[in-house]
């Protein structure tokens, strides 16, 4: 019978607490890490909404890969000391056995350890205590367990039923140590506890809401669940089907989703309550509100109606204005025509001096360019000359390289002949050799044969030269070899010798050019010296020129400076003359009938009759435009002027009539104060006769005197009314912002002595005609004297050019001798160095004395050798003639004949040999020769080259000097045209000029005329812009007040919202709804734009100001026509009511607009407040019913499945039993909870808390296999789930475990043979020295056996 686990520490739970099934939430992990975010969801306001589920496969329907524990390894956890490895651990089912007490549930505590939960869940304290402590090892500081994964796909075929996926293994740690503290690795390196969560996760493995851990005793409690929890710390079967189901990650996001619509139902009642409020404020101020609109609009109707007088009135006076203007502008075309063209003279005057002078430079620049030029074209055929000789030595050299190398080429041709001869000789002496060598042994044999009588007696001799013949050869061909040797070093010897001979010769021909560039150096050296003499007395003249031409320049000057002054004096006189002849003439004619008394009434001119200080002159003439105005008592006098002058044809005049200037004398003696203190010019002058008082003020009124223009500019526009302001250097700004001045000054026009102090100045009536002559005849004759002195300037800047020239072309002589000087300084230095370097060549080349000695001592031991050989072969050549000379004396009576052959033919065989040796020197000699001809050859080619390459730089730079000379001949040429050509223009030029002068005196005199006329028309068109001025000023200060628009409607955000929630389930018919809001919102907009007076034809305008409706528009700016067609009187008459209406009313509190605003905005902005508040809370609402929806639909699928399955599990474990999931409240599954009621075999329904203990145990894991077959999880971990089980129903369940879940890992810790017997491997756990040990054992080796035991047997019964 199986014994319950006991917990070894001290547990203060109760014992009902302590058999809970492990329901671990994210609480129960010892890192208190928040897990219920490592599934998918949406965010809806910062709450985690759960995505829905995919479908979840059944464990029939899937048979993919899955993860498997292959082993555990515990390091001093628990009872486990060291390293200890549990398992390996089988694919499908494993047993863990072993003794009560031995440590087998430390093997799940393991688990739970790397799995991450509190120190209380595993049976201690605290996490110190996990750490292995037994009598012999109690200091042990950290312990760790190790779990090894790995993914599967089951085989059937392979021997161990699966395959394992490479590459999917992964191992989890966790270590703890004495200070209670841990941590995780994943594959070796260190992560958080959520990080394995997740990963396991993916993996099957919910830490969360775990179903795969069965601890001991737990069992019987999952049937014995109450239909609902009664608090959040117990688990009821509604909350563990939750779990496994999934529906309970939507039970936070619910609750929050609660408590946020309860927070926004409190602050949307507080926001409309204060929404109320302000909307009763708000109605209490729309009547004032209509009161001050209307009298807003009031004011605007009198603003239309003064619109449309002033504009009126402006147009009057734009007409008569535009009249005058036209005539002015005509006036002022014709003066500015003719300033222009008098400026286009003045202009061309200036470009003709101009041109002159550029003209002038550009004859001086052409002179230089051409000297330049010259001096270029003489250096070019200078440098020609150079290159010439340069080329033919160059060229000479090439010939004499070519004829040396001819020469070689002769002793190649004859060298190379050698050996073709000697090899012919060669080989016939070699073809005779073999013949004669065997004649000798045939004539030796038959000389033998003749004196075989005296063979005997010498063939002691004969055996001795047998002996020696050999050696005799021998030494003989050593003499040839030596005499070869010998005759190769010779010839080594004088090759060696040979390149220091040539070295020699190239010495000898630099020395040579050495001395004859020293003779060309002095020569050079002499031209040079007499080319500087030459050139000093060249300088000497042009000194003396210069300073001629300095006098001269100095003259011209003067004469330039006073001929400028004559003419300006002459154009002064010339205008002055005209003045009084066309202006002055018509005011002297007045004054002589004043003199005469011709005329009644008349006073005098007005500038006559005033006098102002020199300082203030220039100021009061430039603003006074009175001053040549003709003063009359009556406008008869006037009149009667006029007729005088039109009837004499004299001019015109201006006349200030007394009475009508009458109006300006308030004006006048009015002491205002004007901006920066400013005085008025009219105060500066002081009036001799007060009747002509006014008439000064008519031509300046308030017109104020500044210090420069910045101070007239501040003046005149730095405040709201505009000034007429004049500086003291005559610079005038008008009021109506235009600004004169610049040119000459106008003075001298105020005083008794007016016209003498005017003239004066250069311009007075003083001047006549003779003086105008005379300065024109004094100009002419300096004119003449000017250009004596230039052309004298000129004559004298010839010569020196001339001069220059000379020396220009000395210089080049002095730079072509230098250049020379200096090519053979260089070329001294190069030949210098060259011979340095060819003497250093030649003791570099030359035969080295100690190769010389070594070839010298090799011929010496060649020589040595040979003559040794000799002497040896003499030697032997002597025994052998004296061995000879003895066989003769023995053989004396042989026959001569026979003799003397043998000595012919052995004669002839030595002479052919030495022949041979002699051949073989010849050939070697003969290539000894090519190989140092060619030698020499080479070298001479790539002297030839070099000579060549420099003959094509020469000819190339030759080519470009050439080139340079042709161009500078047409420069020259082409500038010496330009030069005459720019002599003819200069005198064309000068002529033109004095024509043009005539023709601008005759515009000035113009000019004068037409200025008197448009000072009348100015001072009319004046007065016409003051008007004008004042009529703008008061139609731009006419403004139209806004009329604000009052919607006295409210909108209810409360309605808004219910109306928004209808809208989305009547989405079609609010869309109609819109499309008809539309056509009325264009209805609407049409009727206002026929309403709009602003974009309507406005057909009679004395109407149209009537209508209300144009309160809210800018004011209408009336068109040409609509103002000539407008009743002024009737607009007056309009005018004058509506004021009066307006004088008897009440003025309105205006101020009331703004609260009546601030009140609409408060009441818009608390409204728009409410919107969202609601919004939110619909919003929140919505989803709430959402989440709620897919959390019940999600449950009853999973349910109904669940239910159906438990019957078929509980009928096959029961063998015919019944089993019930049953919702407490069907309308509700989560109200009430879910009831588990089960039907034992032959038994009636009951209660699962009457169920005995096996029963109990039954209906458990019914529901487990039910679940594990809706939500299949890859591993189960159960601790004597068959404890209470009897041995048929241990039978039963390991069957199924062994049979019907073969595609999930059991690891079951048992004590029931039925259990463990039918395990694929048994892990047996036992104690050793107080520390548990394990071991595994593989069962289907054994149970193979077993069966064929049982088999044999069952053979040996039958």
């Amino acid at each position: 019978m199986a014994v319950k686990r006991k917990d070894k520490t001290d547990n203060h739970d109760t014992p009902a607490k302590n058999k809970r099934i492990r329901q671990e939430k994210v609480g129960d992990f010892s890192d208190d890490e928040d897990l219920s975010d490592i599934d998918d969801a949406d965010i809806f306001n910062g709450i985690r909404i759960p995505v829905e589920l995919p479908p979840i496969k059944s464990a029939e329907e899937n048979p993919g890969p899955r993860m498997v524990i292959t082993e555990i390894v515990a390091n001093n956890f628990k009872s486990y000391f060291g390293e200890v490895t549990i398992g390996k651990f089988h694919k499908s089912l494993t047993s863990i056995v072993g003794a009560n007490g031995s440590g087998k549930s430390n093997v799940i505590d393991s688990l739970l350890f790397v799995f991450g939960y509190r120190s209380s869940k595993i049976r201690s304290k605290k996490v110190s205590v996990l750490l292995h402590k037994s009598d012999k090892h109690k200091d042990v500081c950290q312990c760790s367990v190790t779990v090894h994964f790995v993914h599967i796909q089951d085989d059937i075929t392979a021997q161990t039923g699966f395959v394992p996926i490479p590459g999917t293994e992964i191992k989890i740690t966790r270590t703890a140590f004495k200070d209670n503290t841990s941590f995780y690795t994943l594959n070796d390196k260190r992560v958080k506890f959520k990080d394995i969560a997740i990963i396991l996760k993916k993996n099957g493995i919910d830490l969360v809401h775990n179903r795969f851990l069965i601890l001991q005793g737990e069992v019987e409690q999952i049937a014995m669940m109450k239909p609902k929890s009664e608090n959040d710390h117990s688990t009821g079967m509604l909350e563990y089907l939750e779990d496994v189901i999934g529906t309970v990650r939507y039970k936070k996001p619910i609750t929050k989703l609660e408590e946020r619509v309860k927070d926004l139902s409190l602050e949307k009642n507080e926001k409309i309550t204060r929404l109320k409020f302000v909307a009763k404020e708000r109605e209490e101020l729309i009547e004032p509100v209509e009161a001050v609109i209307n009298y807003l609009k009031l004011e605007n109707r009198i603003t239309r109606l003064s619109n449309k007088k002033y504009q009126k009135d402006r147009f009057d006076v734009e007409t008569i204005i535009e009249t005058k203007t036209e005539t002015q502008n005509k006036m002022n075309d014709k003066i500015n025509s003719n300033e222009k063209e008098i400026n286009t003279i003045s202009k061309d005057k200036k470009q003709f001096e101009k041109k002159i002078q550029d003209l002038s430079e550009k004859l001086k620049s052409d002179h230089l360019i051409l000297k330049k030029n010259e001096e270029k074209h003489k250096k070019c055929l200078r440098r020609k000359g150079q290159l010439n000789d340069e080329y033919n030595q160059a060229k000479a050299q090439i010939t004499k390289y070519e004829n040396s190398i001819q020469q070689e080429q002769k002793k190649i041709t004859k060298a190379e002949g050698v050996p073709k001869i000697k090899e012919a000789e060669l080989k016939k002496l070699k073809s005779e050799l073999p013949t004669l060598e065997e004649k000798c042994i045939e004539l030796e044999a038959n000389y033998t044969k003749v004196n075989s009588s005296g063979f005997e007696k010498s063939k002691k001799f004969r055996d001795e030269k047998d002996v020696l013949a050999p050696e005799e050869l021998k030494l003989q061909k050593l003499v040839g070899t030596k005499q070869n040797q010998f005759q190769t070093l010779k010839t080594e010897f004088e090759v060696l010798i040979d390149t220091e001979k040539s070295e020699k010769e190239k010495l000898i021909n630099l020395e040579e050019q050495m001395a004859g560039g020293v003779e060309k150096f002095q020569e050079n050296m002499r031209k040079k010296e007499k080319a500087e003499a030459d050139i000093h007395i060249s300088k000497d003249i042009i000194k003396e020129l210069e300073i001629k031409i300095k006098k001269l320049n100095e003259d011209e000057i003067q004469l330039k400076t006073k001929l400028q002054n004559i003419r300006q004096s002459l154009t002064e006189k010339r205008t002055a003359y005209a003045e009084t002849t066309e202006r002055s003439r018509p005011i002297q004619y007045i004054l002589n009938l004043k003199d005469k008394g011709e005329i009644h009434g008349l006073l005098g001119r007005c500038g006559d009759y005033g006098q102002v200080e020199g300082k203030f002159d220039i100021p009061a003439c430039t603003a006074c435009g009175s001053t040549d105005q003709i003063v009359v008592e009556t406008s008869d006098a006037a009149h009667a002027c006029i007729q005088k002058l039109r009837t004499n044809n004299i001019g015109r005049l201006t006349f200030s009539i007394m009475p009508q200037v009458q109006k300006l004398k308030p004006r006048a003696d009015s002491n205002n104060n004007y901006p920066e203190n400013a005085k008025r010019v009219f105060d500066f002058i002081k009036i001799l006769d007060q009747r002509f008082r006014l008439t000064f003020y008519s031509g300046l009124y308030d017109t104020l005197l500044a210090e420069d223009l910045e101070q007239a500019r501040r003046i005149a526009f730095g405040t709201q009314t505009r000034y007429r302001v004049v500086t003291f250097k005559g610079d005038l700004i008008d009021q109506s912002g235009i600004m004169s001045g610049g040119g000459r000054p106008i003075k001298g026009k105020i005083g008794p002595q007016e016209i003498r102090s005017r003239y004066a100045t250069g311009n007075s009536s003083l001047v006549s005609q003779n003086e105008v002559e005379n300065l024109d005849k004094t100009a002419k004759d300096l004119e003449i004297k000017l250009r004596e002195t230039q052309s004298n300037i000129f004559d004298f800047q010839a010569n020196i050019d001339q001069n220059l020239r000379q020396i220009e072309d000395l210089n080049i002589i002095v730079k072509e001798c230098s250049s020379r000087i200096n090519a053979w300084n260089e070329k001294e230095n190069q030949l210098k160095n060259m011979i340095k370097t060819q003497k250093l060549e030649i003791i570099k080349k030359k035969t080295d004395p100690i190769a010389v000695a070594n070839k010298k001592s090799e011929i010496q031991e060649a020589e040595k050798e040979l003559q040794e050989s000799k002497v040896e072969y003499d030697k032997i050549k002597s025994k052998m003639d004296s061995l000879k000379k003895q066989i003769e004396e023995i053989t004396q009576r042989q026959p001569q004949e026979a003799k003397r052959l043998l000595d012919q033919a052995t004669t002839k065989l030595e002479n052919t040999r030495h022949q041979i040796n002699q051949v073989d020197i010849d050939i070697q000699g003969a290539q000894r020769q090519i190989k140092k001809s060619e030698s020499q050859i080479q070298t001479l080619k790539d002297d030839i080259i070099e000579c060549k390459k420099n003959m094509e730089s020469i000819t190339e730079e030759l080519n470009k000097n050439e080139i340079l000379v042709i161009e500078l001949s047409e420069k020259n040429k082409e500038i010496t045209i330009n030069i005459e050509e720019q002599k003819t223009k200069i005198k064309e030029m000068t002529s033109e000029d004095d024509k043009n002068l005539i023709k601008t005196n005759e515009l000035r005199l113009e000019n004068i005329k037409l200025k008197n006329d448009l000072d009348n028309i100015t001072a009319e068109i004046k007065l016409s812009m003051e008007q004008l001025n004042d009529t703008n000023a008061k139609i731009k200060n006419l403004k139209l007040h806004k009329i604000p628009e009052i919607d006295c409607a409210q909108r209810d955000p409360v309605i808004e919202s219910y109306q928004n929630i209808g809208s989305k389930n009547h989405d079609k018919s609010a869309i109609d709804e819109d499309n008809e809001k539309e056509k009325n919102n264009e209805t609407n907009e049409i009727s206002k734009n026929q309403d709009d007076p602003d974009k309507m034809q406005v057909d009679d305008v004395d109407d149209v100001d009537d209508d209300s409706d144009l309160d809210t528009k800018e004011l209408p700016q009336y068109t040409t026509e609509q103002l000539v067609q407008m009743n002024k009187m009737q607009t007056n008459n309009n005018r004058a009511t509506l004021l009066e209406e307006m004088r008897n009313l009440d003025k309105p509190n205006f101020k009331i607009l703004e609260e009546f605003k601030k009140r609409t905005q408060q009441y818009n902005d608390k409204a728009n407040e409410v919107a969202e508040v609601l919004k939110s809370y619909n919003d929140h609402i919505e989803m709430i019913n959402k989440v709620r929806q897919r959390r019940r639909d999600e449950f009853m699928a999973s349910f109904r499945k669940i239910t159906i399955k438990l019957k078929e599990m509980y009928q096959m474990i029961t063998l015919g039993g019944d089993a019930e999931l049953e919702l407490v409240d069907s309308l509700d599954p989560f109200s009430e909870g879910i009831n588990f009621s089960v039907r034992p075999p032959k038994k009636t329904w009951k209660v699962i808390s009457n169920l005995s203990g096996g029963e109990k145990t039954l209906s458990s894991l019914a529901l487990v296999f039910a679940l594990h077959y809706y939500k299949p999880s890859p591993l189960y971990v159960m601790d004597e789930i068959d404890a209470a089980l009897d041995f048929k129903n241990v039978s039963i369940i390991a069957y199924y475990i062994k049979e019907r879940t073969k595609n999930s890992q059991f690891i079951i810790i048992s004590l029931r043979s039925n259990m463990f017997e039918k395990a694929n491997v048994l892990v047996g756990i036992y104690k050793t020295n107080d520390c548990t040990a394990t071991s595994s054992v593989t069962t289907d080796k054994y149970q193979d056996m077993l069966k064929g035991a049982l088999y044999k047997y069952s053979k040996k019964v039958d």
